[in-house]
């Protein structure tokens, strides 16, 4: 590991730790142990109070198959009743986790890089800009589709490749596909990479026939088979609504995906294609120069991987959304996954440009610029105290509704009709929320 060796880059890691300390005091302090609008859907006939069947974890949420948040909800439930502060607090450690990973990556790309490189372009991953997916317990689908998809990546480009090594990593991918939408588009994009990683090595006689052939059959069949259950079990009406990239609407609403992780909140295909040439460009300029004959080295294998693979849960999201109104590619949630894009693509950067010092620096300075201008108006950290005030001065339908007062009527924690029946499963299932409000 290379320490950070200048002042800007210490400087960097000072402030990277310190807004993470922020972001997960403010949270935790606002979190409220109470569930707003989509959690109440845990609480439907078929799901929590039927207890952990299959029909439940594999049905459909819209779109989504949320498998893996729905069984961290039942063993939380196991555990404390459920309790969302919880939950929230375990959203968190994903998160510091998955910047941890991505910092780490950086420090291991071949040119002793710097530490203080992944560490200035991650500091923008701590902005309110994706707030929803922090303080909304349920959005772990978020977090765990993307923790297991970087988690697959780190086992699956190992230079032993131990067949128990890959087949966790295949495990986590498939992991990573039933956790949200977009896991199958980051998933297929890493089965790829790493089928072409093993032919590589296979044609340079690093590996054996039996063994190329077996273990790339095992892993194809976890993943595939993971990829093909995922697709053949989406509902026709979905696949209606598909919008393919022969669309200009594809692509806008894809670009601007980019972009917003960027921190640029308008509307813009030109922004977007300019923030989308920032993130290609680096791995076409490195897979130009495999034809002069300079392999990928294990650690480069991993980021682009990583790169492509968000950039494929981006066109999932496009193709999913971009029939509606273009303003959706801001919205808060989409942001997490195009916003890991900034210090990969820094990293690439700063991996491809590693015998230019001058023009990596002010490639480098560049980019982090534009991030720094872009993200200036996104630390409302209040966002946090604003919604956790708004859950609290809302107990008081739920609690009406239990002393027998009132209809459970409760817009701001669901926007559509009653949730008497959800209250009356909390009841019996006795919640962590349920056995707080009747105690005051």
């Amino acid at each position: 590991m290379s320490l950070p060796r200048t002042v800007p880059f210490r400087t960097a890691w000072i402030l990277l730790i310190a807004l993470a300390c922020t972001n997960v005091l403010l949270i935790l302090h606002s979190a409220v142990d109470l569930p707003y609008w989509d959690e109440w859907e845990v609480l439907l006939p078929d799901a929590l109070p039927a207890g952990l069947t299959w029909d439940w974890l594999f049905a459909r949420h819209n779109e989504h198959l949320v498998v893996t948040t729905k069984f961290l909800v039942w063993l939380l439930y196991k555990l404390n009743g459920w309790n969302l502060v919880s939950h929230v607090a375990l959203n968190l450690l994903t998160w510091l986790a998955m910047v941890a990973w991505v910092i780490r990556l950086g420090i291991k790309q071949p040119g002793n890089m710097d530490s203080g490189i992944p560490a200035a372009f991650s500091v923008f991953i701590f902005s309110t800009i994706f707030h929803e997916n922090l303080y909304w317990a349920f959005q772990s689908a978020f977090h765990l589709c993307l923790f297991f998809f970087f988690i697959a990546v780190e086992l699956l480009f190992d230079e032993k490749q131990s067949s128990r090594r890959i087949l966790t990593g295949a495990a986590f991918a498939a992991l990573s596909i039933f956790s949200m939408s977009f896991g199958p588009g980051s998933c297929a994009v890493l089965l790829l990479s790493w089928l072409f990683f093993k032919l590589v090595r296979f044609r340079a006689g690093r590996e054996n026939s039996t063994r190329f052939l077996c273990q790339a059959a095992a892993v194809t069949i976890v993943i595939g088979g993971s990829l093909a259950g995922w697709v053949i079990s989406l509902p026709e009406t979905n696949q209606s609504s598909i919008i393919w990239p022969d669309r200009l609407s594809f692509w806008n609403f894809f670009t601007n995906q980019i972009s917003w992780g960027f921190g640029i909140g308008t509307t813009s295909f030109l922004l977007g294609l300019l923030c989308f040439l920032i993130v290609i460009l680096p791995p076409a300029i490195r897979f130009s120069e495999i034809r002069a004959g300079r392999s990928l080295e294990i650690a480069e294998y991993k980021l682009f991987t990583a790169i492509f693979g968000l950039l494929a849960a981006a066109a999932i999201f496009a193709l999913g959304r971009s029939g509606g109104l273009l303003s959706a590619s801001k919205f808060s949630r989409y942001a997490e996954v195009t916003a890991f894009l900034v210090p990969l693509s820094a990293i690439a950067w700063a991996t491809v440009l590693n015998r230019l010092p001058l023009l990596r620096k002010r490639v480098l300075v560049g980019i982090w610029g534009l991030c720094f201008f872009a993200y200036s108006d996104d630390w409302q950290f209040r966002t946090y105290s604003n919604h956790g005030r708004d859950l609290k001065n809302n107990e008081s339908c739920v609690r009406d509704y239990y002393a027998g007062k009132g209809p459970a009527i409760c817009p701001a924690l669901y926007p559509t009709g009653s949730i008497a029946d959800r209250l009356d499963a909390a009841r019996k299932l006795n919640l962590s929320f349920y056995r707080r409000l009747r105690s005051r």
